[in-house]
């Protein structure tokens, strides 16, 4: 487990050691690779409606610069369960859905900053419409 703190100014070197540690693991149990697990908005919501927050782009310059695929996770229902600011916990389901990965390669002809934008802008997008299904199949129970 790697813990950064979103005010570290260290937090990027931290993330590309992490990075560069994942790349070197060969794994014998048929995964690709081993995995990074970063929140990109850094912070949960507090919004009812789950809007999502600004996503930070460091995790997504990390990726290109490393060229680790993004496995973009939609989740519904936690903000029940565990309401930001408590420390209490209710019953309930949270529901999740993994959805296609983007891989930053398949952004060419284009430089860095660019691709990282872009792999930010095509995660968030992902994202919500994941999570807009899972809106529109769960959230009226």
């Amino acid at each position: 487990m790697v813990k950064v703190y979103k005010d570290d100014k260290k937090t990027w070197k931290v993330l590309s050691e992490a990075a560069k540690k994942i790349k070197a693991t060969n794994l014998d149990n048929g995964a690709l690779t081993p995995y990074l697990v970063i929140f990109p908005e850094g912070t949960r919501t507090k919004d009812k409606d789950y809007k999502m927050n600004e996503f930070k782009r460091g995790l997504f310059s990390i990726a290109v610069k490393h060229n680790l695929p993004i496995i973009p996770i939609a989740t519904y229902g936690g903000l029940d369960i565990t309401p930001k600011g408590t420390w209490s916990f209710n019953k309930g389901t949270i529901y999740e859905k993994v959805l296609e990965p983007l891989y930053p390669e398949n952004y060419e002809g284009i430089g860095v900053k660019e691709k990282s934008i872009k792999l930010q802008n095509d995660t968030r997008k992902r994202i919500n419409d994941g999570l807009s299904e899972l809106i529109n199949n769960y959230g009226n129970r």
